[in-house]
């Protein structure tokens, strides 16, 4: 007889599954109980952390108790409050000290930024100051200045002037060294004077570039100067050569004529510089042209200051009208007014911004305002040259 057939597994009815997972659930309680444990190790050890920062806190706290500058501080009295005061650091010692004044503060003096009685040559003529009581001629304060000797204007372009493939042009603004010599960047054959001005106005704050006109080569030629009155400055490079009229492959400073060629160097004179005493201007042949405005500003501005007064209050709507001619010949050309950022005047531009326009574009020329009769004032121009 044949033995019966028996099945497990789903034939039995037993869930194989369902014990096999217990046993598993079985063999993993240890590891349960593992990372069950680590839980509260973690939760502990930042626990810890946090008190161990506390109590570094307090240490540091404790540590202050321990100086003697947290309970001991130090004053200082004086016996003339008005003049000297004192202060007194924890380390200070006991002690009496005595303040003897050997010389007041005095005020602080500031130059303008414009021309302060340059001197210039025309010619001949020499115009600058003469100490009284002496047979010594000396320049007028002013700022170093180089003056070309090469005839331009402003649409001149620099391959006109023989340069072809060197466009280098170095300008050392203090003419010292102390600070680097700016390089005038984007400079070819086809830029003509007028850009390369504007550029060097952009690229180097501290000087003042111009196209000016010369008696002395009967057109007009470059000129840059110094932004400061005392203050020398340099130039070198094939740009400045063919500008200006320089030696070849020099560095001309203002303050000497060593390398300077055909161009003309001044120097600058600050004030300090000059020998104390009274001084009377000078001329060989005669005075500066000046020219007085009638419009009482002191009366427009009605008891105000006179520098805020604006063009809208003048009735000004016309900016471009304004021209000056720096020689009244006409060999100049006249010179539309440009504010030193290089914008147009408007209406709500002060007489002050009107003044600084001026003499930013026309150095040939130096405006101001001067007082009249009764307390009136007025806006007067005039030339920086005698003779003119």
């Amino acid at each position: 007889m044949t033995a019966p057939i028996s099945f497990s597994g789903l034939a039995s009815g037993i869930d194989t599954n369902s014990i096999i997972q217990q046993l598993l659930d079985v063999q993993r309680q240890p590891i349960k109980r593992l990372e069950s444990k680590a839980e509260v190790l973690a939760v502990q050890r930042e626990a810890y952390r946090d008190v161990n920062t506390q109590l570094l806190a307090q240490q540091d706290e404790a540590l202050n108790l321990r100086l003697e500058s947290t309970f001991l501080t130090r004053s200082a009295s004086s016996s003339d409050e008005s003049s000297v005061v004192a202060t007194a650091g924890f380390a200070a010692v006991k002690t009496t000290r005595r303040v003897e004044v050997s010389q007041l503060a005095q005020e602080a003096i500031v130059s303008s930024s414009r021309y302060l009685s340059e001197t210039r040559l025309l010619g001949s003529n020499t115009v600058g100051v003469n100490l009284l009581g002496g047979a010594l001629r000396t320049n007028a304060p002013g700022a170093g200045r180089i003056k070309g000797a090469v005839a331009l204007d402003e649409s001149t372009t620099l391959g006109a002037l023989g340069l072809t493939n060197d466009f280098t042009l170095r300008i050392d603004p203090d003419g010292t060294g102390t600070h680097s010599s700016v390089t005038i960047k984007d400079l070819d054959a086809s830029t003509t004077v007028g850009q390369m001005l504007t550029k060097i106005r952009d690229q180097v704050g501290p000087v003042k570039a111009h196209v000016v006109y010369d008696e002395a080569i009967g057109g007009n030629v470059l000129q840059l100067s110094s932004n400061y009155i005392g203050v020398d400055l340099s130039v070198s490079g094939a740009v400045a050569e063919a500008a200006f009229g320089i030696d070849a492959g020099q560095s001309v400073n203002t303050s000497s004529s060593t390398g300077a060629g055909s161009a003309r160097t001044y120097a600058a004179i600050s004030p300090a510089d000059m020998q104390q005493g009274e001084y009377s201007l000078i001329s060989s042949n005669g005075l500066a042209g000046s020219l007085t405005g009638s419009v009482d500003l002191a009366a427009a501005a009605g008891g105000g200051d006179v520098l805020a007064l604006t063009l809208d209050d003048l009735n000004v709507n016309d900016f471009k009208q304004l021209l000056i001619d720096p020689d009244a010949t006409g060999a100049t050309g006249s010179v539309e007014l440009l504010k030193p950022n290089g914008t147009e005047l408007s209406g709500t531009d002060t007489i002050s911004d009107l003044l600084a326009a001026i003499n930013y574009s026309a150095p040939d020329v130096t405006a101001q305002v001067v007082e009249g009769t009764g307390g009136a004032s007025y806006l007067r121009i005039t030339a920086n040259e005698g003779g003119r």
